[in-house]
């Protein structure tokens, strides 16, 4: 890669973590002791401080085992694994010990690499810095990805731009090597988001598909040697983990229903904390429906759209089109067109040239590319409506799309057209300007208005506990050496806010190590809904057998968290219940242990 493009990554990379700093405020700035919200952002915080650490010591006997929703063998297969995540949270877990600054870097991490790989691809494509830059920050910072800021999995999709940009790099020279690393992406980015991984299925199938029928590549005997390397490397990695999900879904009460769809007012949706648009567009939302793209980007890319087809001699930007903008024609000197021929000419040679050379034209026209990622987007887009469009076919007939229950998450592959032909048109826009700074000064309006139109802060945040302030309860049973059963009570009602109950305590748990009845995912344990219903439906006394027969060793009362106004007489019930000895009182936690 030349120096210049070198030091343009560099401080692509620079800006970029600057803005991620930004938007996230004040998260960044107190990544110890916060989180996005008490759910799934504790979920995700207890998934990877557990997958780190049966990663950190090669536990793959059991490696689905974890100390949640007991007596279930595999309660990790509940929800995501995340396990590209957790191999960065191994040092990060060893050097700070706090699982909760852990999660946040890595979410940091996460939005950083979205926008970096999409500045990559538009880079890539359109031969122009500053639309590149602009690609990333939509794709990284818009409304749908802020939404998403409270789970990890959504935002950790820095390797779908990359993937199409390998799928560029291979269908351009035929170097094997291209597809390696396409094959690498891929099951790193699946494994990153099991949803990811089946929307990729479809997504990166049809690009591969469209793209062989038009450079003819279908009739290579080498074309499908690397679709079978690729097939086998995909089975071999992620064969074993989509069988455990397979089975697990096999399990009564593991089939899901589709519940979040998108309408089309979803398309103007918002989340609260968009300070822009909030107040206005927010009453369009729904669950997993801030599918909102910024009315600056819409027009960016319809602009790119429509000027790639109706530009008569076909000229399109960058490497899309083949050959340099007039711009950038007038800011490189002969010289420099020069070696940028000469540069082309070695790029043929080392893809092959003549016969080996593996597709029938050196670089994509635009028209091709533009045509391919808006069939991307609108299939995307169509997906996201669930069981009014075509998943529901998926859902019904293909093993596997059962398990998606939030089908407005195909959108993040319309976010990703949507920003590439925001980075086109912006080309083309700079292109028709001559003046060099008025096509800087064009750019950084556009930039600062979809900033504006994205800006989500003061990103509302929690306090978390850390290690050294627990609750005086669990501060006791980390002093305990054997580990035991434990149910915290009591237990919170379905659509009443789960999440924000149970992932503390399982948060809590990464330090006292004892193994609980509770937890939260995206499925609840048979065990779980069975004590729950059974709270209700029985006698204290049935109850308390009943979790005595389950294997249940321990049992705490959180009263501050009973409805009960009268709680002290509860408490003396169970004290004097022989079949529990009393423990101790910690605050307003009441430890009891099963005889």
């Amino acid at each position: 890669m030349p120096k210049r493009r070198q030091l343009s990554a560099w401080f692509a990379l620079l800006f970029f973590l600057l803005l991620t700093l930004f938007m996230t405020y004040p998260l960044s700035r107190q990544l110890d002791r916060q989180v996005r919200d008490y759910g799934d952002s504790l979920l995700n915080t207890w998934i990877l401080a557990t997958v780190a650490n049966k990663l950190a010591r090669l536990e793959f006997n059991h490696f689905f085992a974890a100390n949640i929703f007991y007596p279930e063998e595999k309660p990790l297969l509940y929800s995501e694994l995340l396990i590209p995540q957790a191999l960065l949270a191994i040092p990060l877990l060893k050097i700070t010990r706090n699982p909760v600054l852990t999660h946040n870097i890595v979410l940091l991490l996460a939005l950083l690499t979205s926008a970096l790989s999409m500045f990559f691809l538009a880079r890539f494509l359109c031969q122009s810095f500053w639309p590149s830059v602009v690609a990333g920050v939509i794709f990284a910072f818009s409304p749908f990805m802020m939404a998403h800021t409270v789970q990890l999995q959504v935002v950790s999709a820095g390797g779908l731009p990359l993937l199409f940009l390998f799928l560029h790099r291979y269908f351009r020279r035929g170097h094997f090597a291209d597809w390696v690393v396409f094959s690498v992406i891929y099951i790193v980015q699946s494994l990153a988001n099991l949803y990811y991984a089946l929307f990729l299925i479809i997504f990166s199938g049809l690009f591969i598909l469209s793209s062989a029928l038009v450079e003819k590549t279908y009739g290579q005997k080498k074309f499908w040697l690397h679709i079978l390397v690729f097939i086998l490397a995909v089975s071999l990695c992620l064969g074993p983990i989509f069988l455990a999900y397979s089975k697990q879904q096999k399990r009564p009460g593991f089939e899901r229903t589709i519940g979040a769809e998108a309408k089309l007012s979803s398309f103007l949706a918002t989340g609260r904390i968009d300070r822009l648009y909030g107040r206005f567009l927010a009453q369009f939302r729904q669950p997993e429906g801030e599918l909102f793209p910024g009315f600056i980007p819409l027009a960016l890319a319809l602009t790119g759209f429509i000027l790639t087809f109706i530009n008569r001699k076909n000229k399109g930007p960058g490497v899309v089109q083949g050959q340099r903008s007039e711009a950038e024609g007038r800011r490189h000197p002969p010289q420099a067109e020069a070696g940028n021929q000469v540069e082309e000419k070695m790029d043929r040679k080392s893809a092959g040239g003549g016969k080996e050379s593996f597709s029938g034209s050196e670089r994509l026209e635009p028209k091709k590319v533009v045509l391919i990622y808006s069939l991307i987007f609108g299939l995307a887009v169509w997906f996201c409506f669930g069981s009014k469009g075509p998943f529901w076919l998926l859902y019904r007939f293909v093993p596997g799309y059962k398990a998606i229950r939030a089908v407005p998450r195909f959108y993040v592959f319309a976010l990703l057209s949507l920003a590439l032909f925001s980075a086109i048109g912006l080309t083309y826009l700079r292109a028709k300007i001559k003046s060099q700074s008025l096509q800087i000064a064009l750019t950084i309006i556009f930039l600062t208005l979809i900033v504006i139109e994205y800006i989500s802060i003061p990103l509302p945040t929690r306090p978390v506990v850390l290690r050294s302030n627990l609750p005086p309860v669990y501060q006791e049973l980390a002093k305990w050496q054997e580990k035991k059963v434990l149910l915290e009570l009591p237990l919170p009602e379905p659509g009443t806010g789960i999440g924000r109950v149970e992932a503390p305590r399982m948060y809590y748990s990464l330090f006292h190590g004892h193994r609980l009845v509770n937890g939260y995912s995206g499925f609840f344990s048979p065990t779980y809904v069975e004590v729950r219903e059974s709270l209700h439906q029985k006698p204290l006394e049935e109850n308390i057998l009943f979790w005595k027969r389950l294997g249940i060793n321990l049992i705490i009362i959180h009263a501050e968290e009973l409805k009960t106004e009268n709680y002290s007489n509860l408490i003396e019930v169970l004290k004097n219940s022989s079949y529990l000895h009393f423990s101790g009182q910690f605050l307003a936690d009441f430890l009891f242990a099963i005889n």
